[in-house]
């Protein structure tokens, strides 16, 4: 149940994409049969698909999950469509002088009473306990009746060889509803009315920032897909003569594409959702502008290769809100004290579900534009445009989308230190340094660094560099590596942060980490040295990079070292061993630049200069304040033949003096960069 919500909205494995869709590609089919205008029979579809839905979710006593603002525009898209199927009912056939139009409205509305029938047996066969073979039993007699009802009044109507092919496609949307149907796990049918009381709950998440971001992203994304598969649909319902093709390419275009994607991700289960999610998003917003340039070309098969990325971008975004659905019942854990109720669950389906009325409602309002205004009179003008009427629409709501999920504050990291920090409380324990670090991203506005990766992106274009040895890191299970590294002036600290495939946070000296003196410190010690930039213009580049480096440190949640300052210098010392209780990695780069070989108070270009050794005093303070014995993995930057080198590691020892380890470890640490730089 706990991953039902967004499998209402899309399956992974995409056939409830023809859960109903194939009703309304026989719309379409049964439009263009008796009237020439496939769209209009489509429009009708989905005005009573939005009709059925109105019913159950905007009506008195129903849960809503909305604010007083979004609920009027709701309000006000359902009067909007209401008059577009009061048009298109009465007004359009006598301005056209359509005389089978009620003949389409009642195979339509046979349809819909149809899947009402086989909603209410779905979930009758939970309240009455009825076996899945009696539940499929009711579902076929519903069939048979409705079939029986479409025969009397297509023959009643019609020629006898249109009607024969018409009841041959509604027959055959009666055998995919029953099967899919009788797929169905009976204990996932939805409720046609949900008890009120969740209200309160609801209130409650809204202060959770996590929580709150997800159901934004959940709620456009699902709005878009609606948007989405009614454009697919009705593209491929407008190019396609017969329903039978019409139904072959849509599942051409659907099923593989989506199970490709699913699959692809299924490979590796240790991505961040986060990041799929975004990559779904914009393979999606990709394949819609693909898809507007191959339509106005006329390319109808690459049109329908657009379609078929389309979908696997669609697969893509809802496997990762799977993921991170599953993973917001321990965010509602963690922020509320207790676990998520059924009712919870229940609310946030009933959020998915405004979420598909309105892309359902805004897709609506596109298709009667094509009906009123777009659609010629017969002989019907094979092609009708899509765009922008659909297009347009699910290409917005699929960007917002896309920035709601730049705001999603939750990575791959805090999501295993979660799932850590939980496991720890129902064992009776606790970390309050883990448990502040998540209520900061958890509860509290926060978003991830999204800028800073995409610069390191930039930057490993022009710091190209090869890593080697990472064999020789061994990560402890829930034990904090401090990993050190020369500065070879500015080449360490960037390639490290570019290179290192583990995360962590950086020591970085003091007037880096503070606004107000980047200037003078990134002038003094590296533009002023710089002969290559013209003395008259290096205050204006000192002044240029100063913020850009301000934001990086802070990106990167860099712990700032006070030197000459051994007050404040403790705080760093408190605030590191805090960071690693709470499973963080640290990077330190130990060297002196006032080394006493040289002359100069710079940073070495090559080699290891000596090292400070008060640095190593965090593993003591790490092992009092958990008993773990962090691990020290040393790192050579090599500038010259751009290579970042890992070393072999040390553990702490806590059974040696302290004084005498922490030169022990400085002196390994210096030895293995040596030893790596000679043999570089």
């Amino acid at each position: 149940m706990a991953e039902r919500q967004t499998r209402d909205a899309v399956s992974e494995n995409g056939t409830h994409l023809f859960d109903s869709l194939y009703n309304y590609l026989f719309c379409m089919f049964a439009s263009t049969l008796l009237m020439e205008r496939p769209v209009l029979g489509g429009a009708l579809f989905l005005a009573a698909q939005i009709a059925q839905m109105t019913v159950r979710l905007l009506l008195p006593g129903s849960i809503s999950p909305l604010n007083g603002r979004i609920r009027v525009a709701m309000y006000v898209l359902t009067g909007l469509c209401a008059i577009i199927t009061f048009g298109m009912v009465l007004i359009y056939p006598l301005a056209v002088g359509i005389q089978t139009m009620w003949l389409l409205f009642s195979l339509v509305l046979i349809m819909t009473l149809r899947s009402v029938f086989v909603r209410r047996v779905l979930f009758g066969s939970i309240t009455r306990k009825m076996s899945r073979v009696q539940a499929v039993l009711r579902i076929f007699y519903v069939m048979i009746l409705s079939i029986g009802v479409a025969a009397l009044i297509l023959f009643v109507s019609l020629p006898a060889d249109t009607s024969w092919y018409l009841l041959g496609g509604f027959a055959l949307t009666c055998l995919l509803e029953m099967l899919t149907a009788s797929a169905r796990n009976t204990e996932e049918a939805p409720e046609d009315r949900l008890d009120p009381e969740p209200k309160n709950d609801l209130n409650q998440l809204e202060h959770i920032n996590a929580y709150r971001a997800f159901r934004k992203v959940l709620s456009l994304a699902s709005a878009a897909l609606q948007v989405t598969l009614i454009m697919i649909y009705t593209f491929i319902g407008t190019s396609a003569a017969e329903l039978l093709i019409s139904l072959v390419i849509a599942f051409a275009c659907t099923y593989p594409a989506a199970r490709i994607a699913s699959w692809l991700l299924r490979r590796k289960k240790n991505r961040d959702p986060g990041n799929v999610m975004l990559f779904g998003l914009f393979l999606w917003l990709f394949s819609l502008y693909s898809f507007w340039l191959r339509t106005n070309n006329g390319a109808t098969v690459w049109s329908y290769t657009s379609l078929a990325t389309c979908s696997a971008g669609t697969a893509v975004t809802m496997a990762a809100l799977r993921a991170l659905d599953t993973a917001m019942q321990e965010v509602v854990f963690f922020a509320t004290g207790r676990k998520p109720k059924e009712e919870l669950k229940l609310a946030l389906n009933v959020t998915l579900e405004y979420a598909q009325l309105f892309g359902q409602m805004i897709a609506l309002i596109g298709l009667a534009l094509i009906v009123f205004f777009g659609e010629g009179a017969p002989p019907f003008r094979e092609g009708v445009m899509v765009q922008p009427a659909l297009l347009l629409p699910a290409g917005v709501l699929v960007a917002a989308a896309a920035l709601a999920a730049f705001r999603f504050p939750l990575s791959k990291q805090h999501l295993d230190k979660l799932h850590v920090f939980l496991m720890l409380k129902e064992n009776g324990e606790t970390n309050l340094p883990l448990q502040k670090q998540l209520e900061s991203v958890i509860v509290q506005v926060s978003q991830r660094h999204y800028g800073i990766r995409a610069l390191m992106v930039v930057l490993r274009l022009f710091f190209r560099s090869r890593v080697r040895g990472k064999e020789n890191v061994n990560p402890q299970k829930n034990v904090s590596i401090v990993f050190t590294c020369n500065h070879g002036e500015l080449y360490g600290p960037i390639v490290s942060n570019l290179y290192v495939p583990f995360p962590f946070r950086p020591w970085v000296i003091s007037e880096m980490a503070t606004p107000d003196s980047v200037y003078d410190y990134i002038y003094e010690n590296t533009v002023k040295r710089q002969k290559w930039i013209p003395e008259k213009l290096k205050p204006a580049v000192a002044r240029f990079c100063s913020p850009l480096l301000s934001w990086m440190m802070e990106s990167l949640g860099s712990i700032p070292v006070y030197r000459n300052e051994p007050r404040k210098l403790m705080n760093t010392f408190r605030t590191t061993a805090e960071a690693m209780e709470a499973g963080d990695n640290i990077l330190i780069f130990p060297e002196n630049p006032r080394d006493e070989r040289f002359d100069t108070h710079y940073y070495v270009r090559e080699g290891v200069g000596e090292f400070y050794t008060g640095f190593a005093m965090v593993a003591p303070l790490y092992y009092k304040k958990t008993g773990k014995r962090c691990q020290f993995v040393p790192i050579y930057a090599d500038q010259k033949r751009r290579t970042l080198t890992f070393g072999e590691s040390t553990f702490f020892d806590p059974d040696i003096e302290i004084h005498q380890e922490k030169h022990r470890i400085s002196a390994w640490l210096q030895g293995e960069m040596l030893r790596m730089a000679e043999e570089a």
